[in-house]
């Protein structure tokens, strides 16, 4: 059986997004706004720490068998 490149890398890839994961989170805090609670609001107008786990996964289909 003659198996070309792409499968011969396996059915299997991961990517490690984890800065982009931080980085799209602290985006996104700052585009909240305002928060009403019962007792005040609130407004996130910066975001000096955040801490994220992204992981991209692409899981590729079987070679399928020679006939």
């Amino acid at each position: 059986m003659v198996m070309n490149v792409f499968v011969q890398a396996g059915p299997w890839e991961e990517k490690n997004l984890n800065k982009w994961a931080t980085d799209r989170m602290k985006e996104l805090l700052k585009c909240i706004g305002f928060l009403e609670f019962s007792n005040g609001k609130a407004e996130v107008t910066e975001a000096i720490f955040a801490s994220s786990t992204g992981k991209a996964a692409t899981v590729r289909a079987r070679a399928e068998r020679e006939r």
